[in-house]
């Protein structure tokens, strides 16, 4: 009888594990989708080309933002939570020390080699021939003193480049030079804070995950960058780390949330489309986005889960290891891949316009997953150093 219910619980675990790893690799493509239709304006070789404003590109912008934008991360944040505390029974020093010593490859060093790499791509643009792609740069306003090297890992607006382009000082979201680079920078944050939040779950356990969800809420209406980028991580870190420490059964918690999760993430998502046409992020907008978070989390793992049981797929290990890879180095990418793509399809009319994106997506995704193939294969230890591989 034991060695039955030995096997159940291992098979429940593999079963939470593979409902993740199935998730990894569409949330990298849904934040490369965002970024991508964030660029709305293309200059080649002296022609402009707008797309905003297109109706193709409106109702495709509007739907990424609305069904897609930020849950992304907000899934990513609750597995690293889970994750982080999967299968630990007593959190001590030694502990938080092994778990530290992981998170330095995993995280801090990609995080270092990718915001570096982001720099000097940058400053490649002021040397001939790839000058031609950003005329009138002057390298000798690039500043590489120590305080704007550190502030390039920080806030990229006054960092090695800041008297290069303008920036925009009345902002108060700041990103490394690899804005992406942002989720790893507050996820070391968290695992630094990992003894605090583990006696706090601990002791309130899901009162804890509610006030962390409150104040991300709160956070997110007066939307004050660090607050909210604290509060962002804050919330699904705790809830992941939550269903780990008490060793909730997920598929049968979120299971029962199926339907009502699928609703609320669905009539909600589709106010905030209405939102989005209508006239931009009004508080109603911005309110329905934090409120569908919970909902977008439960709904994508329960979505997962069912598509495993029904064998209408299963975890492919190559899309589920590359996803980090793709998340941390798709925004290097996307300017330039814009540019070739309309400088290939010259887009004039609405389909044009929606195959210059579609084509973009494609292109820097396959591209991507190709090239962690290739270096997979051929250099996998330099792979595991700036993939934060273990």
């Amino acid at each position: 009888m034991r060695q039955g219910n030995i096997n159940i619980n291992q098979s429940h675990r593999a079963a939470h594990s593979q409902a993740l790893d199935l998730l990894r690799f569409p949330l990298a493509i849904v934040v490369l989708a965002v970024h991508v239709f964030d660029v709305h304006e293309v200059f080649v070789y002296g022609k402009h080309y707008e797309f905003a404003g297109t109706p193709v590109f409106d109702i495709l912008y509007n739907f990424v933002h609305s069904f897609l934008s930020e849950y992304s991360l907000t899934i990513y944040f609750f597995i690293s939570g889970y994750v982080f505390f999967l299968g630990i029974s007593d959190f001590d020093s030694v502990v938080y020390k092994r778990k530290l010593r992981n998170r330095v490859k995993t995280l801090l060093i990609p995080f270092v080699v990718w915001n570096v790499l982001a720099v000097l791509i940058e400053l490649s643009y002021f040397f001939p021939p790839l000058s031609a792609l950003r005329p009138g740069l002057d390298f000798s306003e690039v500043d590489f003193s120590v305080s704007n090297i550190l502030q390039t890992f920080w806030d990229c607006r006054y960092g090695v480049f800041e008297h290069v382009y303008p920036a925009d000082t009345t902002s108060t979201v700041f990103f490394p030079q690899n804005p992406p680079l942002w989720f790893l920078r507050i996820l070391m944050v968290m695992a630094l804070l990992t003894p605090v939040l583990y006696k706090v779950i601990k002791k309130y356990g899901m009162g804890f995950v509610v006030a962390t969800y409150v104040a991300w809420f709160c956070a997110y209406l007066s939307q004050y960058g660090p607050a909210v980028e604290f509060a962002t991580a804050l919330f699904p870190f705790s809830f992941g780390a939550f269903m780990s420490i008490s060793r909730r059964d997920m598929m049968e918690s979120f299971g029962r949330h199926f339907k009502s999760s699928t609703v609320i993430y669905l009539s909600l998502s589709a106010l905030q489309f209405v939102e989005l046409t209508c006239g931009g992020t009004s508080a109603v907008y911005l309110a329905t986005k934090a409120l569908t978070a919970p909902a977008a989390l439960v709904f994508a793992y329960n979505m997962s889960a069912w598509l495993l049981r029904r064998h209408v797929c299963k975890v492919v290990p190559l899309l589920a290891s590359a996803s980090f890879f793709i998340y941390v180095a798709h925004y290097l990418f996307v300017g330039n891949a814009m540019k070739v793509i309309v400088y290939l399809v010259r887009p004039e009319g609405q389909f044009a316009t929606f195959l210059v994106y579609a084509s973009v997506l494609v292109l820097i995704a396959t591209g991507l997953l190709g090239l962690f193939w290739v270096m997979q294969k051929a250099t996998p230890q330099l792979l595991k150093f700036i993939a934060g591989r273990k």
